[in-house]
């Protein structure tokens, strides 16, 4: 799991990326950031929060992560496939945010949204079709395969904006979400970069000027988890990498993500990874 403001590089020719997850389970933390994400469940299923909208995703559907959104997710299923697609704004000719002007009323193009809304399944597969042609060419890098890519990424958000239902932006509704989405922004960055010290949620709520229980409220509704257990999150990721390096004992390790003690260390690492922080270096 991560949590972070992500900042992603691209090839010099083509701001896209996109990647095929084939693992028996995986999550990210709550992130965000200013590129366009979209996900498809190939196989399995998927738990996707995205602002505060969660959706367990099953085979076939899809998530669209639009600019700035705070989204996060883990696999439900143990054997779970999906494709994450990754590319920028300006690919598809928008120099801001995408959509441009509007929002689509749902983050998540599901069968049983299709049908509320009247739209024909079929839509789904056509999202697929875009998917595996935009995987092919990326591998293949055939000659002017950037064209290709780029053309299949504008049929693809004109698919979705000829189609999901969509509401034109309200400046003062949309000023009021950007102010909620960048405060919750600003606590994953803070926590990011502070979470080898003895932070407390009294503490933390204190410095953004939020009372416990707002602060846990609009946390909880953003995040998918509570303070106490995204924190012990981050930390379980950092020690784990610094684990992997080799370079410092089990017990400096602990000490240096924010664990006053190993007991809880390895308690805490345990619940949040499944295995021991002893196991990576057997």
């Amino acid at each position: 799991m991560k949590a972070y403001y992500e900042k992603r590089s691209y090839p010099p020719e083509l701001p896209l990326r996109i990647y095929r997850h084939e693992r028996n389970s995986f999550s990210f933390h709550a992130h965000w950031h200013p590129d366009v994400e979209l996900v498809l469940v190939r196989e399995g299923t998927l738990r996707f929060g995205i602002n505060r909208e969660i959706q367990t995703l099953q085979k076939g559907e899809v998530a669209v992560c639009c600019s700035g959104d705070i989204h996060f997710y883990d696999s439900v299923d143990k054997n779970s496939t999906i494709d994450i697609l990754i590319f920028q704004p300006s690919l598809i000719g928008c120099h801001g945010n995408w959509p441009q002007h509007l929002r689509f009323d749902h983050s998540f193009i599901t069968g049983s949204m299709l049908r509320e809304q009247g739209l024909p399944l079929s839509l789904l597969d056509g999202i697929r079709d875009i998917f595996q042609d935009v995987h092919r060419e990326m591998a293949e890098r055939k000659p002017y395969y950037s064209m290709f890519v780029t053309g299949k990424m504008l049929e693809l958000c004109g698919l979705f904006q000829r189609t999901l239902p969509a509401s034109p932006l309200d400046p003062r509704q949309e000023n009021k979400r950007i102010t909620g989405l960048k405060t919750m922004q600003d606590i994953i960055q803070y926590l990011e970069e502070h979470y080898r010290e003895a932070l407390t949620l009294p503490e933390t709520a204190a410095h953004f000027n939020m009372s416990e229980f707002h602060f846990c409220r609009l946390f909880q509704s953003l995040v998918g988890t509570n303070f106490k257990d995204y924190l012990n999150a981050i930390r379980a990721d950092a020690a784990e990498e610094l684990i992997l390096s080799g370079g410092q004992s089990i017990t400096t390790v602990a000490m240096e993500c924010g664990f006053n003690n190993i007991r809880t260390f390895n308690r805490v690492f345990k619940a949040v990874k499944g295995y021991t922080p002893s196991s990576l270096r057997a």
